[in-house]
Parts: C-alpha cells; sequence; structure tokens
C-alpha cells in the first residue's frame, strides 16, 4: 500500500495525539489517551451522531471528535452487542436538581415555573458537555412530550435555572432563565404531570432526577393549586419518586 495515496474514512482515536499517560500490564506497558481509554470495557458511538463532523468532513479529513462517544469501563461481556448498534445513554458529569414546581392558584392565564438547582460551584458557569434536559410527562405518559423539552448547556453562577411559562415571565420579573411559549412545556404543568431531568434523547436518555412516578396519576404527586418545594436535605438528584423527599402546599402565588 502507497501510504501516501491513503484516505482516512472515519476514526476512533487521535492518531497525532502523545498519549499523556502509561500504565502497566503485567510486563506490558500500554500508553493511555484518556479520552479513548476502553480497556476492559467498550466505546460506543451515540447513536444521534450520523451526522457528526468526521463524516461530514470524510473522506478527505476524518476527524478524532471524542463528544461523539460513550466509553463504558468494566463492563461485564453480556453488555455488549456485536451485530448490533443500540442507543444508549450514561449518567451526566454535572450535578441538577429539581428544588421547586408550582402551579399557584390564581387567574388564567395561570404563572407557573419550574426551579432546577446545581449545588456544586464546579458545575456552574461553564459549557456542559453533558445532554441534559428538562421534560414533562403528561398525565400518565410512559415518555417526554420531546418536542417542548428544554435543553440545559450551561448554569448560571448562582446555580439555578428557572424554566418560566408566559404568565411567570410577566409575574416574577427578572427571574426566568427560559420562558417557553407551548401550551404543552415542562413550565406549564397543571400539576397532574411528572417533571424530570434527563440526560440523552429520545433514542436513549437516563433518568437524572424526577417530580412524580411516571405512567401514574397518583394523587400524591398532584401539585395542582400549589407549590412544591424539595426538602433542604436533598443536595443529589434522584432517578426514583420519593414522596418524603418533598412538600406540596397549597399557593396563591404570594
Amino acid at each position: 500500500v502507497d501510504h501516501q495515496d491513503t484516505t482516512l474514512i472515519d476514526v476512533y482515536g487521535n492518531v497525532n495525539e502523545q498519549p499523556s499517560l502509561m500504565f502497566t500490564e503485567g510486563n506490558v506497558v500500554n500508553p493511555i489517551n484518556l479520552d479513548q481509554f476502553f480497556t476492559n470495557g467498550r466505546a460506543v458511538r451515540k447513536k444521534n451522531d450520523l451526522t457528526q463532523t468526521s463524516r461530514k468532513l470524510a473522506p478527505h479529513n476524518a476527524t478524532w471528535n471524542p463528544e461523539e462517544w460513550l466509553i463504558f469501563q468494566n463492563e461485564s461481556y453480556t453488555e455488549m452487542d456485536p451485530g448490533e448498534w443500540e442507543p444508549v445513554a450514561i449518567a451526566p458529569k454535572a450535578n441538577l436538581l429539581i428544588t421547586e414546581i408550582v402551579d399557584p392558584k390564581l387567574n388564567y392565564p395561570v404563572p407557573r415555573f419550574v426551579e432546577l438547582f446545581a449545588p456544586n460551584p464546579s458545575d456552574r458557569n461553564i459549557e456542559l458537555t453533558d445532554d441534559l434536559k428538562l421534560v414533562i410527562f403528561k398525565g400518565d405518559s410512559e415518555s417526554p412530550d420531546w418536542n417542548s423539552a428544554v435543553a440545559l448547556n450551561s448554569i448560571p453562577d448562582d446555580g439555578f435555572i428557572v424554566v418560566c411559562n408566559n404568565a411567570a415571565d410577566s409575574f416574577w420579573l427578572g427571574v426566568c432563565t427560559f420562558t417557553l411559549d407551548d401550551a404543552i412545556n415542562p413550565a406549564n404543568s397543571d400539576g397532574n404531570d411528572q417533571i424530570a431531568i434527563v440526560n440523552g434523547d429520545e433514542l436513549a436518555y437516563f433518568m437524572v432526577d424526577i417530580f412524580g412516578k411516571i405512567s401514574s396519576n397518583d394523587a400524591s404527586h398532584n401539585f395542582k393549586d400549589s407549590r412544591v418545594a424539595r426538602r433542604r436535605e436533598i443536595e443529589e438528584p434522584k432517578s426514583d419518586w420519593n414522596v418524603q423527599d418533598w412538600k406540596i402546599n397549597l399557593s396563591d402565588g404570594s
């Protein structure tokens, strides 16, 4: 093969970067590039990256991009799926949780919002590498309404993200991070829905934090005409609903 005429079509790993770390396995010394290291595991290309940069530029400029891949270390062989390309989802790096939801007993249009908080200062004021979204499971739906999902790409300095409907943006001036117009959206629940933070998309998502029980109309998480507040001692997101983590009180918006 004449290497001068070789065309790079696609690539896993950075062929131009020297490894920055070495490790010893038995008598063999192996290089590690931490962005691409998958010994005892697997690397899976994100299913939604079919139009990634390396594909769009191929065949002449195939470029390694670690953001297009998920790396699973120390996995059992039973988790691996030769001959299939299944979408996968993982937990986010950022620590973000739901702290307040309101549906106050006021005249239409009712001002509503969802408040999120990042307790770790290291997660704030940076561009997040996760695929975090705020979503709503309407009524007893088993799936989020993806059309109204809110992409959470960064967190302000104070750690709070406030997602509002239009009425809330006018009612509480200057507090909304996002203002949503659609009738169905995570900030416009009438109290009979489930609100969640997920990492991923409709192909595959990881449940990060949730208020309510999916596909259930259980009265324990109905917050119509009420204010929902996370108990202060809860500082980590939870993928399973626990009524003991919340306080639900009737509210007039004051």
